[in-house]
């Protein structure tokens, strides 16, 4: 299948290879954009979380990963991503 690099499927994998050459930022950008139209998509608010707590963006970190546990309370993975963040 193709995407267009726009579409949030494109983006998610654009943010992984950009995280990987570490470029905290593109990834940042292009998981945003993904969770414009995907905001329920744990793997790409998972990601941004450690971006963004990667590229010094602490605060942002922490809300998104507030986000994240609202959305999925229950997930282990999201529970403990907060707690490394210093969130309850």
């Amino acid at each position: 299948t193709r995407y267009s690099p726009d579409h949030p499927v494109a983006r998610y994998y654009l943010g992984m290879e950009s995280a990987r050459a570490g470029d905290h930022a593109a990834a940042v950008v292009h998981w945003r954009r993904a969770l414009r139209s995907r905001p329920d998509d744990f793997a790409t608010r998972f990601n941004l979380v450690i971006a963004l707590d990667q590229s010094g963006r602490r605060e942002e970190a922490r809300a998104e990963a507030t986000e994240l546990r609202r959305r999925a309370p229950d997930d282990a993975r999201a529970r403990a991503l907060a707690a490394r963040l210093g969130l309850p």
